[in-house]
């Protein structure tokens, strides 16, 4: 175990909201949603933090592409985080995600490595919710 030396901790639960802008898992499904931006002024975290929607769109773009996304310290200084998306294959919206938060430079350096488990973690995962979508489609007939 490695910690940054950010003298804070994020903990990831329901009900704890991350910013949008300013995390991985929040950069990811709003890249997905394709949800148009601008308005309201952004939140500024640390000095990574980016606050120009111009900037923004460019970044969702490439995430839609990839089909992941990097936060580098943008909401807490020192710590990285990696997003993929978790997918139904019977429902063509994304609405869940799974990261890994760590060290920016533990996380970073081994970004390809990290994404590999992740994948194959959110093709798990969305196995099992289209299991139990389907038992739950054959409960109500």
């Amino acid at each position: 175990m490695e910690s940054p030396d950010a003298s804070v901790g994020i903990y990831v639960t329901p009900g704890h909201d991350l910013p949008w802008h300013a995390s991985a898992s929040g950069k990811l499904l709003t890249a997905l949603a394709d949800e148009k931006l601008g308005g309201k002024r952004l939140a500024r975290y640390t000095s990574n933090t980016t606050i120009d929607y111009a900037t923004l769109r460019a970044e969702f773009k490439k995430v839609r592409k990839q089909r992941y996304a990097v936060e580098k310290g943008e909401h807490v200084a020192g710590l990285a985080t990696i997003a993929v998306p978790i997918t139904c294959n019977s429902e063509p919206d994304i609405f869940y995600g799974i990261g890994l938060t760590g060290p920016e430079k533990r996380v970073i350096s081994k970004l390809e490595s990290h994404l590999s488990v992740l994948r194959a973690a959110a093709q798990h995962l969305s196995e099992i919710l289209s299991m139990q979508r389907r038992a739950r489609e054959r409960s109500t007939r």
